[in-house]
Protein backbone atom coordinates (compact mmCIF):
# COMPACT_ATOMS: atom_id res chain seq x y z
CA UNK A 1 0.00 0.00 0.00
CA UNK A 2 2.79 2.42 0.89
CA UNK A 3 4.50 1.73 -2.44
CA UNK A 4 1.28 2.65 -4.25
CA UNK A 5 1.22 5.90 -2.25
CA UNK A 6 4.66 6.79 -3.64
CA UNK A 7 3.40 6.32 -7.19
CA UNK A 8 0.26 8.37 -6.58
CA UNK A 9 2.30 11.08 -4.87
CA UNK A 10 4.00 11.72 -8.18
CA UNK A 11 0.79 13.24 -9.47
CA UNK A 12 0.72 15.97 -6.79
CA UNK A 13 2.44 19.30 -7.48
CA UNK A 14 6.02 19.32 -6.15
CA UNK A 15 5.43 22.19 -3.68
CA UNK A 16 2.43 20.64 -1.97
CA UNK A 17 2.81 19.08 1.47
CA UNK A 18 1.48 15.53 1.48
CA UNK A 19 -0.31 14.00 4.47
CA UNK A 20 -1.23 10.32 4.50
CA UNK A 21 -3.32 8.96 7.34
CA UNK A 22 -2.67 5.32 8.19
CA UNK A 23 -3.14 2.87 11.08
CA UNK A 24 -0.11 4.18 12.96
CA UNK A 25 -0.84 7.88 12.57
CA UNK A 26 0.01 10.40 9.86
CA UNK A 27 2.94 10.47 7.47
CA UNK A 28 3.88 14.03 6.43
CA UNK A 29 6.10 14.68 3.44
CA UNK A 30 7.15 18.26 2.72
CA UNK A 31 6.73 17.70 -1.03
CA UNK A 32 6.01 15.00 -3.59
CA UNK A 33 8.82 12.47 -3.99
CA UNK A 34 11.03 12.88 -7.06
CA UNK A 35 13.03 9.65 -6.80
CA UNK A 36 11.05 6.51 -6.07
CA UNK A 37 11.77 2.79 -5.73
CA UNK A 38 9.19 0.26 -6.99
CA UNK A 39 8.66 -2.84 -4.87
CA UNK A 40 6.36 -4.57 -7.39
CA UNK A 41 6.46 -4.88 -11.19
CA UNK A 42 3.00 -3.36 -11.60
CA UNK A 43 4.25 -0.18 -9.92
CA UNK A 44 7.05 0.04 -12.49
CA UNK A 45 4.44 0.01 -15.25
CA UNK A 46 2.40 2.72 -13.53
CA UNK A 47 5.42 4.92 -12.91
CA UNK A 48 6.54 4.72 -16.54
CA UNK A 49 2.97 5.53 -17.61
CA UNK A 50 3.10 8.81 -15.64
CA UNK A 51 6.53 9.68 -17.02
CA UNK A 52 8.82 8.64 -14.19
CA UNK A 53 11.44 5.91 -14.01
CA UNK A 54 12.09 4.31 -10.61
CA UNK A 55 15.64 4.62 -9.25
CA UNK A 56 15.29 1.21 -7.59
CA UNK A 57 13.24 -1.88 -8.44
CA UNK A 58 12.62 -5.09 -6.49
CA UNK A 59 13.33 -7.19 -9.58
CA UNK A 60 13.97 -10.55 -7.89
CA UNK A 61 17.56 -10.16 -9.13
CA UNK A 62 16.27 -11.01 -12.59
CA UNK A 63 16.12 -7.80 -14.65
CA UNK A 64 14.91 -9.74 -17.69
CA UNK A 65 11.58 -10.20 -15.87
CA UNK A 66 10.78 -6.53 -16.48
CA UNK A 67 8.66 -6.57 -19.62
CA UNK A 68 10.47 -5.55 -22.79
CA UNK A 69 8.51 -2.33 -23.47
CA UNK A 70 9.55 -0.98 -20.04
CA UNK A 71 13.23 -1.99 -19.98
CA UNK A 72 14.50 1.02 -21.92
CA UNK A 73 12.46 3.41 -19.77
CA UNK A 74 13.96 2.05 -16.51
CA UNK A 75 17.53 1.52 -17.67
CA UNK A 76 20.09 2.21 -14.97
CA UNK A 77 17.92 1.44 -11.94
CA UNK A 78 19.38 -0.21 -8.82
CA UNK A 79 18.12 -3.66 -7.90
CA UNK A 80 16.69 -3.67 -4.39
CA UNK A 81 16.26 -7.43 -4.10
CA UNK A 82 13.14 -9.51 -4.36
CA UNK A 83 9.52 -8.45 -4.32
CA UNK A 84 8.76 -10.78 -1.42
CA UNK A 85 11.74 -9.71 0.64
CA UNK A 86 13.21 -6.39 -0.52
CA UNK A 87 16.75 -5.58 0.54
CA UNK A 88 15.82 -2.60 2.71
CA UNK A 89 19.50 -1.69 3.17
CA UNK A 90 19.85 -1.14 -0.59
CA UNK A 91 17.09 1.46 -0.74
CA UNK A 92 19.18 4.37 0.56
CA UNK A 93 21.86 3.53 -2.03
CA UNK A 94 19.32 4.06 -4.79
CA UNK A 95 18.49 7.44 -3.17
CA UNK A 96 14.69 7.43 -3.43
CA UNK A 97 12.82 10.66 -2.59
Amino acid sequence: MLALFWVLALLVPAQAEIRVRHAQGVLVLPQAPRRVAALEFSFVDTMVAVGMAPVGIADDRQPERIIAPLRAAVEGYASVGSRYSPAWRRLPRSSPI
